[in-house]
């Protein structure tokens, strides 16, 4: 193998390791399902608002209901597009998606369009759905 050839393939998987973790999964996968898997954690653990229920469909998507309302939100890691969305549906509607992605220079998640962040919208998003005694 020539030298050309060695380093071309060095410079691979330099590369490579730079977006994968130690075992091969891509990071941006691995932080997506870590985001997912915190959200869940806050909004049951302990001081998590009453009556509010959790249905874990995978490891990358639940939803959120509340019993007597009419209304669900779902998170949704998304791996083919690198995103993690939230839709809000109300009497079989659906109120909004946002899409949220890493930005890798400011190192956190953030609205693809800018606009506001997963905790800021999540919280608005329970008031507007689940809770509106929480207005």
């Amino acid at each position: 193998m020539s030298e050309g050839g060695k380093k071309l393939l060095k410079d691979l998987a330099s590369k490579v390791r730079e977006k994968t973790t130690p075992t091969g999964e891509p990071i941006l996968n691995a932080r997506g399902l870590a985001l997912v898997d915190e959200l869940g954690k806050e909004l049951t653990g302990e001081g998590a608002m009453p009556g509010l229920h959790l249905f874990r469909d995978t490891p990358a998507k639940f939803r959120l209901q509340r019993e007597k309302k009419n209304a669900e939100l779902t998170i949704d890691w998304q791996r083919p597009i690198g995103a993690l969305v939230l839709t809000g549906v109300a009497l079989g509607h659906t109120k909004f998606t946002h899409n949220y992605v890493w930005d890798e220079t400011e190192q956190r998640w953030r609205r693809l369009d800018s606009l506001g962040e997963i905790w800021e919208d999540l919280s608005t998003a329970l008031v507007d759905l689940l809770y509106p005694e929480g207005k």
